[in-house]
């Protein structure tokens, strides 16, 4: 059976000057253990306007979810970006703002939950091809 999991991280190995990227959007052997996201840095020689720049192409995409990119809220030196549905940012914003720390699992209603995961990977072969025709990365 095909797997899009790797799809998008692939791309972004292939094309993109990756410092970091983590691998696997979701783990294919329980589609429901996260929802579906990117998490990735660019080397420290990329302008970080690029990342505006992916964050304007990605949330055009109009998929099943909205999806975002955003910089994630915990780290000492140096934060990692996360692609992912827009409701994992607001939901890690609530509980940074909140100062309280929930598993994706414990913040959303088991039904939600599973339509993110379901409707998230869905979406990542069509949010791929939308990225490779839409964003011309220039560092």
């Amino acid at each position: 059976m095909y797997s899009t999991s790797m799809e998008l991280v692939n791309y972004f190995n292939e094309n993109f000057p990756i410092k970091q990227i983590r691998g696997g959007m979701y783990n294919e052997v329980d589609k429901y253990s996260r929802i579906p996201t990117l998490i990735f840095r660019f080397t420290e020689d990329v302008d970080p306007k690029i990342y505006d720049e992916l964050k304007k192409c990605v949330e055009s995409f109009e998929g099943n979810l909205q999806w975002t990119v955003f910089q994630g809220f915990y780290g000492k030196k140096v934060k990692n970006y996360m692609m992912s549905p827009k409701k994992i940012f607001e939901m890690k914003k609530q509980l940074f703002e909140q100062n309280k720390i929930l598993s994706e699992k414990e913040y959303f209603s088991e039904e939600e939950y599973k339509y993110l995961c379901e409707k998230g990977i869905e979406d990542i072969p069509a949010l791929t091809d939308h990225i490779k025709t839409r964003f011309q990365f220039e560092s």
